[in-house]
């Protein structure tokens, strides 16, 4: 089962690092330090927000 990267720490709200990518077809895993995308740091209201946003062409009433 996939679920959505968080990009906050649960605990005390940090930005969480990643530290293993990997693939679920061939098993191929690369590790090392990676920052997330500025969309995963969003909370699900601001990424609902975005995703209507977008959907409207910016014109949201």
């Amino acid at each position: 089962m996939k679920r959505e990267m968080l990009g906050k720490c649960p605990v005390c709200g940090e930005e969480l690092t990643i530290s293993k990518l990997s693939c679920y077809n061939c098993h191929t895993a690369i590790e090392g330090n990676f920052t997330s995308c500025k969309f995963c740091k969003l909370t699900d209201e601001q990424k609902n927000f975005v995703e209507i946003f977008i959907k409207n062409r910016g014109n949201i009433k």
